[in-house]
């Protein structure tokens, strides 16, 4: 499950002097129970799951299997706060946020295959499998993560291996414009285009 939370950038840094005005942050919580019996959600009723904190006009928090997490507790709390940034005025009027909560399930990946596709391994022994990697010409240049489960077929226990790629493209003297991808199968690109950190991370920048 994927929480998306967005403030316009007008918002963000309302005179573009690069110093914030406002940020926010986006919780995910998982409701344990009612104890009080007021029928909301309590901070001692409540336990973190994930947030989003960067220092942008929009941020992301997400949550695996959150069917799984939530078994027989009482709910899944998604909960958004803003932050007065260095430039921010005295006094901050209403901030218009918008959030959208995604659900994201697996699928196979058209663009890698893993050979061989299953093999028998003796006690002690060892087997080795490739990973093939063959995005389409027209793939967008970005960084690409996805994961190979690996399933004990005696014992049934799966193994989650991680892998990620990158897509470069050649940039002349022209301008080359990304499009968005598929849904489920890259960033999308008008998204990535303002996800910027101004406390600093390795993809800050605009």
């Amino acid at each position: 499950m994927d929480v998306v939370a967005t403030i316009p950038y007008s918002w963000f840094d309302a005179d573009n002097d690069y110093i914030l005005d406002v940020r926010l942050r986006v919780w995910i919580h998982i409701w344990r129970a009612d104890v009080n019996g007021n029928g909301r959600p309590d901070p001692d009723e409540m336990m973190l799951v994930n947030y989003g904190y960067n220092w942008a006009n929009w941020n992301l928090a997400t949550m695996a299997t959150p069917t799984i997490k939530l078994g027989s507790y009482r709910g899944i709390v998604v909960s958004v706060d803003l932050v007065r940034g260095p430039d921010a005025p005295s006094y901050v009027p209403p901030v218009p946020v918008t959030v959208a909560v995604t659900y994201v399930d697996t699928a196979g990946d058209p663009w890698v295959s893993v050979s061989p596709f299953s093999a028998t391994i003796p006690p002690g022994g060892n087997a080795t499998f490739t990973l093939t990697v063959r995005p389409p010409a027209n793939a967008i240049p970005t960084t690409y993560i996805g994961e190979v489960v690996v399933t004990n077929n005696v014992t049934g226990i799966g193994m989650h291996v991680p892998y990620s790629f990158n897509v470069y493209a050649t940039v002349g003297s022209s301008f080359v414009n990304l499009t968005a991808g598929v849904s489920r199968w890259w960033p999308d690109a008008l998204l990535i285009r303002g996800a910027t950190d101004w406390a600093w991370r390795f993809e800050s920048g605009d």
